[in-house]
């Protein structure tokens, strides 16, 4: 059966051509997926004029942020506007009886505004990572006391896709090899697998997604521009929030007292540093690394005099020069970092280093053409991985030795998380077999020893190089 006739046969109704969706980049892929889905005929097209009404609809109801006085003027035509964005709940337990508020990124300073209860009721992840949809905001006649305006959100309408079955997800693995599994996860991303030369690389872009579905995984990538890794972070998942470094503050990331608010870490399955080599971290906020290093230890954070455990995975991406073949100029990549990056105890904290320049620049050929999983379906894939208990088995399984010395509790965990990863990707269904599990624990091992041995040109502890190796237990 020819592979793209395989993928409908056991997908259907959860897949979609790639290509359709990247024409509308004012929303996420998972936005734009969802809406395509709604008017593709039997035979996987998508007409023109489908299109077109797609494209005006987003255009009417996500304005540009320079359009915001402009979108606010319409409440005095009009007593309801509607708007598309992620919109998510917290509760006030300040005043009593405790109230809804909702936060909804667009409406700036106006935001928290009223919402119904019936809404929050009936989408209880508002109050988790938020949920993308339409609103539809009213304007009342009196403000409440609690809000900076009359603003209420009066219905809500979610892009997702109903009928979620993780199941099906797993039981259709059974009828694709490895290779055409992988092939399918690229097209899913939005890439043409034949763009990539060998099923190396192809692992490569896939590990981007290990911080997504492994809790408490903390990866950097280092590379070239144009390989791709910040394009696939931003348009994953609703549960991964790309940050620019002089945009965040130990408010955003940890704990706002000033608002009683909880920050990103309490928030999002992972929170990406995009170019943190290229852009500085605010002058009030130097000192994040120094902050996360507890975090990234333990997955633990103060909230005011409480403390808070949190399963956010933290991904560092940089920029890195190289030459013409896509080499680093320098091996010494880590003396790249910012100074208040260069903390070895902090880096040793993160379970390994994706060498980026392994990977080509993206160009218009390696984009796919062909039929992947809708991004709102495998979003929710990737939060069903992420609770499977892979690293149970694994570590089982799995004896790591360093010859040098013991091998440290770090080294070992970074790798169990990375193969646990890497398995979780390929074989969801959990039938892997020894070869398979070599695999992903020599995959493992190179990314924790490319971290490792960039530490010791910060910090003196890390000058033995890891030797790694293992004993597989394999009750055949």
């Amino acid at each position: 059966m020819i592979f793209e006739e395989k993928v409908k046969k056991y997908y259907k109704n959860i897949i979609v051509k790639k290509n359709i969706a990247g024409s509308f980049p004012s929303v996420p892929r998972f936005v734009s997926e969802f809406l395509i889905m709604g008017v593709i005929d039997d035979k996987g097209q998508v007409s023109n004029l489908n299109l077109r009404k797609i494209s005006d609809f987003i255009t009417k109801n996500r304005p540009d942020p320079k359009e915001y006085e402009v979108w606010k003027n319409e409440f005095i035509e009009s007593k309801e506007n509607q708007l598309i964005d992620i919109y998510q709940v917290q509760v006030d337990l300040s005043v009593s009886p405790p109230i809804r508020k909702c936060i909804i990124p667009f409406l700036k300073k106006e935001s928290p505004i009223q919402i119904k209860d019936e809404i929050v009721e009936n989408f209880e992840n508002l109050l988790r990572e938020g949920i993308w949809g339409i609103g539809t905001i009213k304007h009342l006649p009196s403000k409440s006391p609690y809000f900076k305006t009359n603003l209420v959100l009066e219905d809500f309408k979610p892009f997702q896709l109903t009928g979620f079955s993780f199941r099906h997800y797993v039981n259709g693995r059974e009828h694709f090899t490895l290779d055409e599994w992988v092939d399918l996860l690229l097209t899913t991303l939005g890439l043409k697998p034949s763009f990539y030369t060998d099923f190396n690389q192809k692992i490569l872009v896939l590990a981007r997604l290990i911080p997504i579905i492994e809790y408490n995984t903390h990866m950097i990538e280092l590379g070239p521009k144009e390989t791709g890794k910040s394009y696939l972070m931003e348009n994953i998942s609703p549960n991964v929030y790309n940050i620019q470094p002089s945009d965040v503050t130990l408010a955003t990331l940890f704990y706002d007292n000033r608002i009683k608010q909880m920050g990103l870490l309490g928030l999002k399955d992972v929170i990406v540093f995009d170019e943190f080599i290229d852009v500085p971290l605010r002058q009030d906020s130097k000192e994040i690394p120094s902050k996360l290093r507890s975090f990234l230890s333990d997955g633990k954070f103060k909230k005011g005099d409480k403390e808070v455990y949190s399963k956010c995975s933290i991904f560092l991406m940089g920029n890195i020069s190289c030459d013409e073949n896509l080499k680093p100029f320098n091996d010494k990549y880590i003396l790249s970092f910012p100074k208040e990056w260069q903390d070895g105890a902090m880096l040793d904290r993160f379970s390994g280093l994706i060498y980026g320049w392994e990977l080509k620049k993206l160009s218009t050929k390696a984009f796919s053409e062909s039929y992947g999983f809708a991004a709102d379906y495998f979003h929710r894939v990737l939060s069903e991985l992420r609770k499977l208990p892979f690293r149970i088995n694994i570590q089982k399984k799995v004896v790591i030795r360093n010859f040098e010395e013991a091998t440290s509790t770090r080294t070992e965990n970074g790798i169990i998380s990375i193969t646990s990863g890497i398995l979780k990707i390929l074989f969801p269904n959990e039938k892997y077999s020894k070869d398979d599990l070599r695999m992903a624990i020599d995959f493992a091992i190179k990314l924790r020893t490319n971290l490792y041995s960039q530490l010791k040109f910060i910090d003196m502890e890390y000058k033995k190089e890891l030797n790694l190796n293992y004993e597989l237990i394999w009750d055949d």
